[in-house]
């Protein structure tokens, strides 16, 4: 399949565009099916079990990426970064105000060193 989809032959022309429109080809109610975050599809890491990374994919300007921000148990460290202000261990179930917080600010770093 991944051959046919990276020629475009037959069926792996519908994938080739990623699961959100091969969803929209495919029809009858498959869209509800597509895991997907802003058409990107959602990669192994677990979001039920780091609600930090659920947000993450929510908000990222790319959706469903894993590589946006630093993952809930990096947060779960005392003093994972007081360089950005995050200084206290944060549990990955965690989804308070100072988590999200937290995670805007990993967000932030990432993209800045993106950009560099």
């Amino acid at each position: 399949m991944i051959e046919k989809i990276a020629y475009r032959k037959g069926f792996g022309n519908v994938l080739a565009d990623g699961v959100k429109r091969a969803a929209q080809k495919i029809g009858r109610g498959s869209e509800r099916f597509a895991v997907e975050a802003k058409g990107l599809e959602i990669p192994m890491h677990e979001p039920r079990g780091k609600k930090g990374l659920g947000v993450i994919f929510a908000v990222s300007n790319r959706g469903g990426c894993h590589l946006q921000s630093m993952h809930d148990p990096d947060l779960e460290s005392l003093n994972m970064a007081p360089e950005i202000g995050i200084k206290n261990p944060l549990h990955r179930l965690d989804t308070s105000r100072e988590k999200v917080l937290a995670l805007k600010k990993t967000q932030d770093y990432v993209a800045t060193l993106d950009s560099l």
